[in-house]
Formats: structure tokens, C-alpha cells, sequence
């Protein structure tokens, strides 16, 4: 694991695009207009959704919680997962700066139900200015378009 993290500190090092908070707020902000923003570190590395997919399995590891109605569910997910790569993050890069995801909580609306529905997933801010969300409970991209979100923090 330790030979996995310095590889990919080297990797990183170099793909990386540094965002000061006010240009990442910014361009959260140009896509979506309403949503509340909360940023609470001054400069933020973007990875490229690959590299960032990449650096996702070597903070989280293999060992995953079990869904638990109101105890245990996509919020307190979200929060594990956020607090998994911040850590790992840190480790990594020695706090230099923050990575550019965090937590979203926004209705969303499935491809394939149509139906809106509440729920608390994980942003990522992409170096190709793109935003992308990863669901917590099972660390894949979901099939989601997004009808409002209400908080996005980081």
C-alpha cells in the first residue's frame, strides 16, 4: 500500500490543476446558481476523474459498512468516504492543499425511475472544470441527473 501511495503522490504531483477557493467557488457556482457553498480550505488540487477514481481505492481500502435505515445511511456514508480521502489526502500531499470534493446533499432524479428523490452523495471538482458525484455506499458514478442541490461543501 505504502509503494501504491508514492506512486501515486509522484503521479499527482505533476497532473494536479491548484484552484485558489475563489476560483473554485466561482465555478461551482456557474453551474449551480442557487446551492449553498461552503469551502473551507484557501487552495484545492483537481485530479482528472480517472486519477481521482484511482486515488479513491487506495484511500478507502476494501473494508465497507453495512446500509442501516436512519442509522447508518447515505449522509453518514458520504461523511465516512469524505473523511477517508481528506485523511488519505493529507498523508499524501503533507496538507499542502486540499482535494476538490466534498459532500453534496440535492434531490436527484434517476435515469431509469424518473421519480425525484433526496439524497447525500460525494462531489468531485474535475481539473477538466467539470463536477462529478460518486455515490459514498458503493464508490461508483451514478446515473443521476441533478433536479436541485441545496448544500455543496468541501
Amino acid at each position: 500500500m505504502g509503494f501504491l501511495k508514492k506512486i501515486f503522490k509522484l503521479k499527482t504531483k505533476t497532473t494536479a490543476g491548484l484552484f485558489h477557493h475563489t476560483t473554485l467557488r466561482a465555478r461551482i457556482r456557474d453551474i449551480y446558481k442557487d446551492s449553498k457553498i461552503i469551502l473551507r480550505d484557501r487552495r484545492y488540487a483537481a485530479l482528472s476523474l480517472k486519477d481521482f477514481l484511482e486515488f479513491q481505492k487506495i484511500a478507502r481500502g476494501k473494508k465497507r459498512l453495512k446500509y442501516e435505515r436512519e442509522k447508518f445511511d447515505c449522509d453518514d456514508f458520504a461523511i465516512t468516504y469524505w473523511a477517508d480521502i481528506k485523511r488519505a489526502w493529507a498523508k499524501i500531499h503533507k496538507g499542502a492543499e486540499s482535494l476538490a470534493c466534498g459532500i453534496v446533499d440535492g434531490e436527484f432524479i434517476s435515469k431509469t425511475d424518473e421519480k425525484p428523490f433526496r439524497h447525500t452523495m460525494i462531489w468531485v471538482f474535475t481539473k477538466q472544470g467539470t463536477i462529478v458525484f460518486i455515490e459514498p455506499q458503493a464508490d461508483f458514478v451514478p446515473f443521476y441527473d441533478v433536479k436541485y442541490i441545496f448544500r455543496l461543501e468541501g
